[in-house]
């Protein structure tokens, strides 16, 4: 065994070694931007020609955005200008039915016998006596008039308005003459009534403003003198039309 000597044998020390530096890593490892080693990847740069045709895509949808919009817009545009003329003709229908219905209303009221009165408001009075407002026309042709409904035929009293109005409502017709009339145009007058079953009524009227004053609901037809033709033709236009539906009593 060999001695040891006085002083401490050293030990050898261990080598070192060195690595050249890299870049941005530790502990030499090699690396880009990262640690331990690990590798960064970069996405490699697009070439200008996929920009270029991705502006072109843009542009492509830009405009067929544009185009679509237009189109859209003409066909709106297109279905109002229908709507307003279909519109415009429907109100031009309407109105040439109008036109053409009141024609033909005046026509049929020019041909028919005497003159077309308004209908005033017709509502029931309690008595003959009860106050009203006035009638619009003399004979009345409509107006306020009691429940009850004359008797049909010659009557030589004064018949009360409100008993004859009602006679007009319920379908009649009443021949009114001056009481001072001539007895032969009288005679005739009662001969042509008491030909008609129901009514029909003939009654004197004071102060009337023609000799005959012929009245149905909403018409009338004076006469000067007796015309047998025309009376007939009044009675038989009028006769047998109820107008309650109308007057609303």
């Amino acid at each position: 065994m060999s001695k040891k000597s006085g002083a401490t044998q050293s030990r050898p020390q261990a080598k070192k070694h060195y690595y050249p530096s890299q870049p941005n890593g530790t502990n030499g490892s090699v690396g880009t931007n990262g640690t331990n080693g690990a590798k960064a990847v970069t996405a490699p740069p697009k070439p200008a020609g996929d920009a270029t045709q991705a502006r072109a895509t843009e542009e492509a949808r830009k405009q067929a955005r544009l185009e679509r919009q237009a189109a859209n817009k003409a066909a709106a545009d297109k279905r109002k200008r229908m709507l307003k003329l279909r519109n415009i003709g429907i109100i031009s229908a309407i109105a040439v039915i109008l036109v053409a219905g009141i024609a033909v209303w005046m026509i049929n009221e020019a041909n028919k016998p005497g003159t077309f009165i308004p209908m005033e408001p017709s509502p029931h009075l309690a008595t003959v006596n009860d106050s009203h407002a006035p009638y619009s026309s003399d004979p009345p042709t409509s107006g306020p008039h009691v429940p009850t409904v004359p008797n049909w035929g010659v009557h030589t009293d004064v018949l009360p308005l409100p008993l004859q109005v009602h006679g007009l409502e319920d379908a009649g017709v009443v021949i009114n003459y001056q009481p001072n009339i001539d007895k032969a145009t009288l005679d005739r007058l009662t001969a042509l009534v008491n030909g008609y079953d129901s009514q029909v009524i003939l009654s004197p009227y004071p102060n009337l403003s023609n000799p005959i004053v012929l009245t149905a609901w909403t018409r009338m037809d004076k006469l000067n003198t007796f015309d047998e033709a025309r009376i007939q033709k009044f009675v038989q236009a009028y006769r047998g039309i109820d107008h309650h539906r109308d007057s609303g009593s």
